[in-house]
């Protein structure tokens, strides 16, 4: 009898162990995105994430958020899981909540895209995508005005 709660007690204790080590691999990462280049006070900015290559074609972003800018670097924090992610943003400076363009759709707002440096067509998702781990805990974007 002695035998068996032990048995009970140690094989308890494992699967408390490892549902917390499964809870570990699995938890969520809180992340800074931190936008540059904001004009101040020219209109909401409109920030999008996206997690893997098809939401990111198909314009379905994981998680979307709106920034009333008081200044020209903003941050926010979002918790994500780890793996890689693209990060889009537009200022919207006329207010009509999307994003305008122009010839050959070229954008007439100010955009960002990660891992873009704002020349050149930004690519496509392997080239902006970026990692969210344990030591990559931040992404920077800059928003450059193209036309």
């Amino acid at each position: 009898m002695g035998q068996i709660f032990r048995l009970r007690k140690q094989f308890t204790l494992l699967c408390g162990l490892l549902l917390l080590g499964i809870s570990e691999v699995y938890a969520d990462i809180p992340v800074v995105i931190e936008i540059q280049d904001v004009r101040v006070q020219k209109g909401a900015l409109y920030v999008a994430v996206y997690s893997d290559e098809t939401s990111y074609k198909n314009d379905e972003a994981y998680s979307k958020f709106k920034l009333d800018p008081a200044t020209s670097v903003l941050s926010v924090e979002i918790d994500l899981p780890a793996g890689d992610y693209v990060v889009t943003a537009f200022q919207d400076t006329n207010g009509n909540e999307k994003l305008d363009t122009g010839i050959f759709g070229l954008p007439k707002e100010p955009v960002a895209k990660s891992n873009w440096n704002g020349t050149g067509s930004p690519g496509p998702w392997k080239k902006l995508k970026t990692a969210v781990n344990d030591n990559s805990r931040k992404i920077t974007i800059c928003l450059y005005k193209l036309l």
